[in-house]
């Protein structure tokens, strides 16, 4: 309480010890950069002091950087703060320059926090989407004043999107590498808003089903990364990576395009190669076709109960999940999220004109159909006796027909590949 009473400047000078600080001077202890004040919280994060300009003499500390693949640093500083301690602010407002930084391909971003405050949920979720960003890339660097209490508080929250942890093992986990992180009782209760927000809306299930897969998707960008929009684009992430888990189990590579509607008309493309050793057996096939909806259920809940959210989703299915808890979630996923996509009609009519390459404009729906047909071509043949009644289920819950038709369709599709291939050899 006394510090958050006392004025910024007198702060660092009554608390910090001006230029001796211990924060703000070359360190000489262990230290994950060395010289300066750090700790490596997971083999991803750092969190450290304030760089000074010492430490950018001859490049010591973008070498280090880049010999560690941390390719961006999150400065939760205000410019001006902590004036007096160390040898002071440049003319950048801080310790050092950050164009230093940017000038040598290494990410910069400020989100200025009051010192020894917390924020709100919402400004934490902020940040933290940026830094699970950049962790889908590289390591990443984040320093306040001595790297305790707001770095601390925003990688535990780090630690709470990315993991699924609670507030208490987020803390729990940071203090173990990093003693005295997460300084005040504010930053404390702010961590858990944030835990109340996560649960709210990184959800991988609504609540209640959408109307259409974009109401999904909108519903899934208030926390998702941008690169994550990016790259599932107008397709639900839970059906992007289940099928995509899905073709990892038979292949090692899998590489995905989307071409336009004159190259292909399903839009997506994905060359799969050097083939596994998983075999798919009578049983499995069974179990497929056995109360999936049920079974998916139960994978969910289980999953759900150890973190599992939107953000997190890949590290729960992309990890040998058996196949058939793997279509199962799928299975649950999709008739649990959405009402009816579409109608069977619809269906067979968009099959038609996939037939004759004369597909438009693709619809809300139709961009996951063509997403889960391209993928099907891929997977073996004799899955699909289980696998398009589902996908009939998931469309339009359960027409005969449109099981049948789509079965149809991916073995003339899949011949016609194996024509071309030929071909092209």
């Amino acid at each position: 309480m006394i510090l958050q009473l006392t004025p910024g400047d007198s702060k660092c000078r009554l608390y910090c010890k001006g230029s001796t600080c211990l924060y703000c001077n070359v360190f000489h202890g262990e230290s994950a950069i060395p010289r300066l004040h750090s700790t490596w919280i997971t083999e991803n994060i750092v969190a450290m002091a304030r760089p000074q300009a010492v430490h950018f003499e001859n490049d010591e500390i973008i070498l280090m950087f880049k010999r560690n693949n941390i390719r961006a640093v999150f400065n939760l500083q205000e410019a001006g703060e902590h004036s007096f301690c160390g040898e002071g602010n440049l003319t950048s407002g801080f310790s050092y320059d950050p164009d230093h930084l940017m000038k040598n391909e290494i990410f910069y971003y400020n989100f200025p926090l009051h010192d020894f405050e917390a924020c709100t949920a919402e400004r934490l979720i902020d940040i933290v989407t940026v830094m699970a960003d950049e962790l889908t890339r590289g390591k990443v660097a984040v320093h306040c004043h001595a790297g305790h209490g707001r770095t601390g508080m925003v990688i535990a929250a780090c630690l709470m999107l990315v993991q699924g942890v609670t507030p208490e093992q987020a803390v729990h986990l940071v203090r173990q590498k990093r003693a005295n992180s997460v300084q005040s009782p504010t930053q404390v209760h702010a961590l858990h808003e944030l835990h109340s927000l996560i649960r709210r809306n990184a959800l991988v299930l609504p609540k209640s089903p959408f109307l259409s897969t974009s109401l999904y998707t909108e519903f899934t960008s208030k926390v998702l990364p941008k690169i994550d929009a990016r790259r599932y684009g107008k397709v639900p992430k839970p059906i992007y990576l289940g099928f995509m888990a899905l073709l990892h189990k038979f292949f090692s590579s899998v590489d995905l395009t989307i071409g336009s509607a004159k190259e292909n008309p399903c839009r997506f493309r994905f060359v799969c190669s050097h083939p596994t050793s998983f075999v798919v057996t009578e049983e499995m096939l069974h179990q497929i076709g056995v109360d999936s909806f049920a079974r998916g259920r139960k994978f969910y809940m289980k999953c759900t109960e150890n973190g599992m959210n939107i953000t997190n989703l890949e590290r729960f299915l992309m990890n040998d999940v058996d196949i058939v808890d793997l279509v199962s979630f799928i299975d649950y996923f999709i008739r649990t999220a959405f009402f009816q996509m579409t109608n069977s009609e619809e269906v067979l009519l968009f099959l038609r004109s996939i037939e004759s390459n004369a597909v438009g404009v693709l619809k809300d729906w139709s961009w996951s159909l063509c997403f889960v047909l391209s993928a099907m071509c891929c997977i073996p043949e004799c899955t699909y006796s289980q696998l398009t009644p589902l996908v009939a289920k998931w469309f339009t819950r359960g027409d005969h027909r449109v099981a049948d038709a789509i079965h149809m369709w991916l073995v003339r599709w899949r011949r016609r590949r194996e024509e071309r291939n030929a071909i092209e050899k």
